[in-house]
């Protein structure tokens, strides 16, 4: 199961909030510059466009389809309120960010998100996930995930592609993921390659910048990282 689709995700989540509290933890009490703010609120942007399609995904194609032959305790889906309550009250912070401030409170806040986060993901996988995979069959599932990866927006698709397997966005992890779900070749080119850049541009360098005291903006930005492996 740790080959699976849906843990590939929840990685990709986790991943994500990880690599956000370290650049947190790095910033510390520092007084933000213009810089930091655009490359914290572009990193921001991505990870909620992320979280809120993982949640749509789960809430409107995935949990219901599993309801239709297996009973899931409420709990699944009701957590995903509490995390929102959690992404507002964050969105606010990222959005009020001004040059002189810290993130000092953002990180305080960040802490809990992740603290909530993580369980919530391994409950899934220990509980929905081994039922899914007992009463649906792999076609119907590869079906299904072939769906989400149609319909995701290349946010929440280029962070699945560039923390799949820990590799940064290495092409034969992913073609080894699409030979797996039955994905044509060409794909990678026409798409998700595409998605991948997408997410490097506005997630990945701007967290190497802040990591590396470097300056970022949006408009001298690379469309790929230094660390893309498939450019």
């Amino acid at each position: 199961m740790d080959r699976d689709g849906w843990v590939h995700a929840h990685n990709s989540i986790r991943s994500e909030v990880d690599a956000f509290k370290e650049v947190l933890h790095k910033l510390g009490s520092t007084a933000l510059d213009t810089t930091h703010v655009a490359a914290l609120q572009s990193m921001w942007g991505v990870h909620q466009v992320h979280i809120h399609d993982h949640h749509s995904n789960e809430d409107e194609k995935i949990v219901p389809w599993i309801k239709t032959r297996v009973k899931l305790p409420d709990r699944l889906t009701a957590a995903h309120a509490d995390l929102m309550k959690m992404m507002d009250a964050l969105q606010k912070m990222f959005h009020e960010l001004r040059v002189g401030s810290t993130v000092q409170q953002i990180e305080a806040t960040w802490d809990e998100y992740i603290m909530f986060m993580k369980p919530h993901l391994y409950e899934e996988e220990q509980f929905a996930l081994p039922l899914m995979r007992a009463y649906f069959s792999s076609k119907e599932y590869s079906k299904k995930i072939g769906e989400i990866l149609t319909a995701s927006p290349p946010e929440a698709m280029g962070s699945f592609w560039y923390w799949l397997d820990s590799k940064k966005g290495d092409k034969a992890s992913i073609t080894s993921f699409m030979a797996q779900e039955g994905i044509p070749c060409f794909v990678y080119y026409i798409a998700f390659k595409a998605q991948l850049r997408v997410y490097e541009a506005r997630f990945v360098n701007p967290m190497e910048a802040l990591l590396a005291g470097k300056e970022w903006s949006p408009t001298t930005a690379s469309t790929c990282s230094s660390s893309c492996a498939i450019c």
